[in-house]
């Protein structure tokens, strides 16, 4: 079960054996301080250190090694910086093998889409360094509006009917063109040895002949939103939204057809959305192509942790659900209250537990 976080325990211990300190913390605890406060959707842990000191917490006692203890943020940076990148994307793909076995989510059908994440730095070109504040980023401009310096969140998603499920991510810096990131994406996914897909959805931004051909040679149906402006090539209009290159299409689909499959990319777009609308993540509050990779891994991690307890729960009607396992006003009074929790018909999961002044050991 990947889900009781033992991952990081034993992680800690061979990172530790290769003489990397974690300052006698524990990984396993800053983790799951780290996920709680991109589940709330505080952006820095500065302002989630402080609304947790005012706060009631929201852990039970069973769930961190060492609940009296609370990092400062000098700590937690230490140790996320000490924190390979390769150790989070084993984790995540742990979750996905694990989501994959229980059948949860298949590659039939793959979406893919960047989305633009701010570097914690200025946008302004550093004349002295002869780069800017972070040197691994780019500054991207798309489509005539300025994003300002950061990273192409290159990101593949599968649809499975009613769920759309994260896959695989990389980053790439903003100025680097979406022709090559797409390519280069798919080509690391694909070495990882998972089903492959079907079909690609895809948005205008990486259409060449030359990616359509590298999937219609691997027998997968490109889906690429075309220009109509492009005369040269065999281009059909479906509608005002969008157009394909029908050389790589069976013939007997219909337009129909077609347009209902395109539909399906929009389901990236909304969870774009629920990365800035939910966790406050359009700005990364480090800097550098690892740590930023790192950010957005986490974020990941959090999406398929929520999507097999929902699963394990009985309830895979809320897989998608960004703002499931949240704490609401009416659950936050009921547990100072919860006498009047009974009444109302809730079950107490930890009657044992009372709620006390929060009083933290820093460090």
């Amino acid at each position: 079960m990947c889900n009781n976080f033992t991952y990081f325990d034993d992680l800690q211990l061979a990172l530790e054996k290769e003489g990397i300190s974690f300052r006698g913390r524990s990984l396993h605890d800053i983790i799951i301080y780290e996920l709680a406060r991109i589940q709330i959707g505080i952006d820095t842990y500065t302002s989630f250190a402080n609304a947790v000191r005012f706060f009631q917490p929201l852990f039970p006692n069973g769930i961190l090694h060492d609940p009296n203890y609370f990092p400062d943020v000098d700590t937690v940076s230490h140790v996320l910086r000490e924190l390979p990148l390769e150790a989070l994307q084993e984790y995540f793909f742990l979750l996905l093998d694990e989501i994959y076995e229980l059948k949860i989510a298949k590659n039939c059908v793959l979406l893919w889409d960047c989305q633009f994440v701010h570097s914690n730095c200025s946008d302004h070109f550093n004349k002295e360094k002869g780069s800017y504040n972070d040197p691994d980023a780019g500054f991207c401009r798309h489509q005539n509006k300025i994003y300002g310096v950061g990273y192409k969140v290159s990101t593949i998603y599968a649809y499975s009917g009613d769920r759309t499920i994260p896959v695989y991510c990389e980053l790439f810096p903003g100025n680097r063109d979406e022709y090559s990131v797409l390519h280069d994406t798919f080509d690391h996914f694909f070495s990882k040895g998972y089903e492959m897909p079907s079909v690609i959805l895809a948005d205008a931004g990486p259409y060449s002949l030359e990616n359509l051909y590298y999937f219609f040679d691997q027998g997968i149906i490109p889906l690429i939103n075309s220009k109509s402006s492009i005369k040269n090539h065999n281009v059909m209009t479906l509608n005002d939204s969008y157009c394909l290159n029908m050389d790589f299409i069976p013939e007997e689909w219909t337009r129909e057809e077609l347009i209902s499959l395109m539909n399906i990319r929009t389901e990236i777009e909304r969870q774009f959305s629920h990365n800035i609308v939910v966790y406050h993540a359009r700005r990364a509050n480090v800097r550098g192509w690892e740590m930023v990779s790192k950010h957005r891994y986490l974020i990941l991690i959090l999406d398929l942790l929520k999507i097999l307890t929902a699963y394990k729960l009985g309830r895979p009607d809320l897989i998608g659900k960004a703002r499931i396992f949240s704490m609401s006003k009416g659950v936050d009074f009921y547990r100072f209250f919860p006498h009047l929790a009974k009444e109302a018909g809730f079950d107490i999961f930890f009657p044992h537990m009372q709620v006390a002044p929060t009083f933290f050991q820093k460090g």
